[in-house]
């Protein structure tokens, strides 16, 4: 196969417990930036931002809402 990015830099954030009464939910922040191969992308580059919450329902039941938010995309 071939690779469509070239080099990659990315990191992330968790944090547990920030509701009183709620210990098992977490919070999560992130970014990705990608420089593309130029012979299969037509943009140079890439942004990612993504955060979700994942909220405990019930025993081992979560619930997951992410957004993610790419404004450059690689692919058009």
């Amino acid at each position: 196969g071939v690779i469509s990015a070239t080099h990659y830099i990315g990191g992330g954030l968790t944090a547990f417990q920030l509701i009183p009464k709620r210990p098992l939910d977490s919070l999560g922040l992130g970014v990705a930036f990608s420089w593309l191969n130029q012979d299969l992308m037509p943009r140079s580059h890439e942004f990612m931002f993504q955060a979700y919450y994942q909220a405990h329902i019930i025993y081992d039941l979560y619930l997951q809402p992410v957004i993610t938010y790419i404004p450059n995309p690689g692919a058009s």
